[in-house]
């Protein structure tokens, strides 16, 4: 319980996302977004002290236009990935007005879940259901839609990510799972998650989800972007703005959320 109290009273995070980039620049690291560093990925090769910065907008807009705020100042740029629900016309224009990327955070299953509840109980796996190729098929087409429907709107994007749901997952089915290469190569768009895939870049990912509440697990090296950036460690630094911007309000929504999904333990 003092655990939980603890984190509700914590105040925004921003002054330390932001010392941890004046780091990553005064140790002469190149940061970048996902599509910049995919396009010169030749070039980057056997290279170290490469940052690619992405972002999953799952909730806040308002922290999400901090974070690019907080990025301009410091003179980077980064990849910002918009849910359906979390799409903001006018950030999305400024963000691609100052040269940030923008990319679409796909979640066909997620949207599919209430059909798919009601053909099997939420104990029954996903491998266990009578038409999970259908299943997966028209998810896959639905992705389809959905990224030209992104793009009719808001023009171009050159890459996608999965967003992560706690029940279609404990099912056995993720966003994940529809994203095929010939998908990709056939929406021409890479996805982020592809960065991971080839040793030669010796990336090392980390993300602020290892927190609900954007602190970095100091107590092991290997999840500390401080300890890897003085190192000069390639990393993939996937962070969610909503974990960064929280108040003593939204941290009890939060929890309440968490509390009530039984995701708190």
């Amino acid at each position: 319980m003092l655990h939980h109290l603890k984190k509700l009273t914590e105040r925004p995070k921003w002054t330390a996302y932001e010392k941890l980039i004046t780091e990553a620049i005064e140790n002469g690291y190149h940061i970048m977004g996902v599509y910049d560093f995919w396009r010169h990925r030749n070039s980057f090769i056997g290279n170290d002290k490469m940052l690619v910065l992405r972002h999953d907008i799952d909730n806040s807009v308002n922290d999400a236009y901090h974070m690019f705020l907080l990025e301009k100042e410091l003179g980077v740029k980064s990849t910002f990935y918009f849910r359906w629900k979390t799409v903001s016309p006018v950030l999305i224009a400024e963000l691609q007005d100052e040269g940030f990327e923008v990319g679409f955070h796909h979640e066909p299953t997620t949207l599919s879940l209430p059909f798919l509840l009601a053909q099997c109980t939420y104990v029954e796996t996903f491998s266990e259901y009578s038409y999970q190729e259908s299943f997966i098929k028209a998810n896959q087409q639905q992705l389809k839609n959905d990224v030209s429907q992104f793009q009719h709107i808001f023009g171009n994007i050159n890459s996608i990510v999965a967003h992560g749901h706690r029940v279609t997952t404990d099912m056995g089915i993720s966003n994940s799972d529809v994203v095929n290469p010939e998908i990709l190569k056939e929406l021409g768009v890479i996805s982020a998650n592809d960065l991971m895939k080839d040793n030669a870049y010796r990336f090392i990912a980390i993300t602020d989800q290892d927190s609900v509440y954007g602190i970095w697990n100091k107590e092991s090296n290997s999840h500390n972007p401080h300890n890897l950036v003085a190192r000069g460690k390639n990393i993939v630094l996937l962070t969610h703005p909503s974990h960064w911007g929280k108040n003593f309000f939204k941290r009890l929504a939060t929890v309440k959320y968490h509390k009530w999904f039984g995701v708190i333990t």
